[in-house]
């Protein structure tokens, strides 16, 4: 999903939670590629197509499942992939506090 980082297969926990940019996170897209910085640790992350859709679905209101759903509508890949791919992107993401997981629907704060 992001290209400085290999994704684990640890899955099924987050399919419920709905996700979030934390908002110390300033992204852009460059080029058509979406480049992430965590203020953070000033770290750069690039995303590569199907990162970047769940990245722009990201958006707290949607929950992980129906991110997954919208993939195997837009991408050719098999449910098994998209759900482990999609799981472990996101799990990553907010392991390092780039994407925030709710148990209920958030809105980003405006700033």
């Amino acid at each position: 999903m992001f290209d400085s980082v290999r994704c684990g297969n640890k899955g099924d926990t987050v399919l419920d939670k709905y996700v979030l940019p934390d908002k110390k996170i300033h992204c852009r897209i460059i080029d058509g590629e979406t480049v992430i910085l965590n203020f953070k640790d000033n770290t750069f992350y690039f995303l590569n197509p199907m990162g970047s859709f769940i990245w722009n679905l990201a958006d707290g209101k949607t929950k992980v499942n129906k991110i997954i759903g919208a993939i195997l509508k837009e991408f050719d890949i098999d449910h098994e992939t998209a759900k482990k791919d999609t799981s472990s992107f996101i799990e990553r993401l907010s392991k390092k506090g780039i994407l925030n997981l709710y148990d209920k629907p958030k809105t980003a704060l405006k700033s």
